[in-house]
């Protein structure tokens, strides 16, 4: 069978570590669980305005909180190492000069 796609598209996608597949933390998580599952934040954002809102930065994900509650979790993810577009040309099915009048 003849390939008939005009454009084929490859990513090449880093592999993912175990932290990647696995579950982040879910909304309404108190900050003391997140810490016991997750262990300690590479970094951890003091808290911004009203409601006070911080963030906890994880290798893989960063973690957001008003007051000791998780509200949202974020997996962080990077671009591709590679894109490749290629291009294809297909062969014309009919012969367009043929049907000019």
């Amino acid at each position: 069978m003849l390939k008939q796609s005009l454009a084929v598209i490859a990513l090449s996608f880093c592999s993912f570590s175990a932290m990647a597949t696995s579950a982040l933390p879910s909304a309404g998580m108190l900050m003391n669980q997140v810490l016991a599952k997750y262990g300690a934040p590479t970094e951890k954002q003091a808290p911004i305005g009203k409601p006070p809102i911080s963030v906890w930065r994880y290798a893989d994900f960063n973690v957001y909180f008003e007051h000791q509650h998780v509200v949202h979790s974020v997996r962080l993810t990077t671009m591709p190492a590679s894109l490749e577009i290629i291009v294809e040309p297909q062969r014309p099915t009919l012969d367009y000069f043929s049907e000019l009048p």
